[in-house]
């Protein structure tokens, strides 16, 4: 009786720091700048932030299985799938991949938020859900604004005024 006592303690502390592990491994997803998310062959999330969630226009509890293709236009799904085939069909040589893309947002102007996307394969033990994706989605539109700004800025500038000839005083 005893022995069985002391397995069911012992059985309590390990579910105890399993469930701290998971709020752990939980809150540093949520904490990632930007998209992150892990999707299945069928292109479906199992895991993703609350920044994918408010992309997708759900809840946080409601992203499960919800198609990541849902972030895209037709056009850039299309391009995003096709990077997404050549990490999946890739040699060893080649474990991510790297890329701009943007995903649709009706607040943009241009309709869309440019973002730097990194895809990564991911080792699983369970071949249930066939081969995982990682995704990490970094917003990169306001970096893409400043630049067009920066961009005619210079385009007024005459270029005149950026001439000099060595030697030559004015």
């Amino acid at each position: 009786m005893e022995s069985i006592n002391h397995d069911l303690q012992a059985s309590y502390s390990v579910i105890r720091l399993l469930e701290g592990s998971n709020l752990n491994s939980e809150s540093i997803f949520q904490s990632l700048p930007g998209i992150f998310a892990i999707i299945n062959e069928k292109g479906q999330i199992l895991r993703g932030n609350l920044t994918v969630a408010r992309h997708l226009n759900c809840q946080f509890e409601d992203i499960l299985k919800q198609p990541f293709a849902n972030l895209f236009s037709d056009e850039n799904w299309t391009i995003f799938s096709k990077q997404l085939g050549q990490l999946r069909n890739r040699g060893i040589d080649r474990e991510h991949v790297e890329f701009e893309l943007g995903i649709e947002d009706p607040d943009m102007i241009s309709g869309e938020r440019v973002h730097y996307w990194h895809l990564g394969t991911m080792n699983v033990s369970s071949p249930a859900e066939g081969e995982l994706t990682i995704i990490i989605g970094e917003d990169i539109s306001r970096l893409r604004e400043s630049e067009q700004k920066l961009s005619e800025v210079f385009s007024t500038i005459p270029l005149g005024i950026f001439y000099h000839q060595p030697g030559r005083q004015n």
